[in-house]
């Protein structure tokens, strides 16, 4: 049988960024719109969004003057002052996507630090919204996703009052891990910020899953998705021996399909970043193969005879 892990489709951030350039273009379609960065991680969502605005990339190749009077948008996960320089040196004009919750976690973290506290920001280093939080406030200290598991939490002794926040996208496991010794070794006086609850949501109902060694995992994400690849790291830490695999297309679902052994159930998940229609296209797609295959098996059995 095949089951739909809930929540699924965009998360609000995602929805929000590509709400915002459709708004705009709307707003005055002759406008030229150029995205600075990928507005979200999901290819074909931005090639669709191309497709109807006429938005382009931008390219440091073309002259200043291509960008006059444009927009250009900045993504969900945030901006550096750098870019935004880079806007006013073009005569642009910013069309901010940042996601609402980096935006609230920012403004949170500067009341911290006006109000005494060390902040600590548990990321991936070089990721957009990494680049994006340590250039808001040079007071924000970096601990990186590689180094979470061996930290000296000795620095946490010399400040007064210390706050944590992680990256949105941050694994489960490593945020956890983390605040695990936290609490061993700074007997959990460290204020901490939650991971990103459309994330965190996700992977907490794939958690509570009970199921047989057969069973199969298809997560449809973008290669290039944090989340989508924590999504995995997940499913394959969690469900050893279980078959899990990425879907960002249908000619990888046709891949996957040719693995799954379809006498056990199947779970399709998705990241935040995929679309209501990419998960109602792949389900279709998934319980048409696996009715087919299921009226199919009794023959296999007999040609095995």
């Amino acid at each position: 049988m095949v089951h739909l892990i809930s929540p699924s489709g965009y998360c609000y951030g995602v929805k929000n960024s590509l709400n915002k350039v459709f708004s705009a273009y709307n707003k005055n379609k002759k406008r030229k719109i150029f995205f600075l960065h990928p507005l979200v991680h999901n290819s074909s969502s931005v090639l669709k969004i191309k497709e109807k605005t006429g938005a382009k990339d931008y390219s440091p190749e073309e002259k200043a003057e291509t960008y006059y009077d444009s927009l250009l948008v900045f993504p969900a996960h945030g901006y550096t002052s750098k870019e935004k320089l880079l806007a006013y040196y073009l005569n642009a004009s910013i069309l901010d996507c940042t996601c609402p919750f980096l935006i609230a976690e920012k403004n949170m973290m500067k009341r911290d630090l006006d109000n005494g506290f060390t902040v600590f920001f548990l990321a991936k280093e070089g990721h957009q919204e990494t680049l994006s939080v340590l250039d808001s406030d040079s007071r924000i200290k970096l601990i990186k996703e590689s180094e979470a598991a061996s930290f000296d939490f000795s620095a946490f002794n010399k400040a007064k009052k210390v706050s944590l926040y992680p990256q949105s996208t941050l694994g489960l496991k490593v945020y956890e891990d983390f605040k695990k010794r936290e609490e061993e070794n700074y007997h959990g006086l460290l204020k901490t910020a939650p991971l990103c609850h459309e994330c965190v949501d996700r992977w907490q109902n794939a958690l509570k899953i009970d199921c047989q060694l057969g069973a199969s995992f298809l997560v449809i994400g973008d290669p290039t998705s944090s989340n989508s690849n924590e999504f995995i790291n997940l499913l394959k830490d969690n469900f050893p021996g279980r078959k899990v695999f990425l879907i960002d297309s249908l000619k990888s679902l046709k891949e996957a399909e040719r693995h799954l052994d379809y006498r056990f159930d199947i779970y399709l998940a998705s990241a935040t970043s995929a679309s209501d229609e990419e998960v109602k296209k792949y389900l279709k797609q998934l319980k048409r193969v696996n009715l087919l295959n299921k009226l199919l098996l009794p023959f296999r059995g007999l040609r095995r005879k």
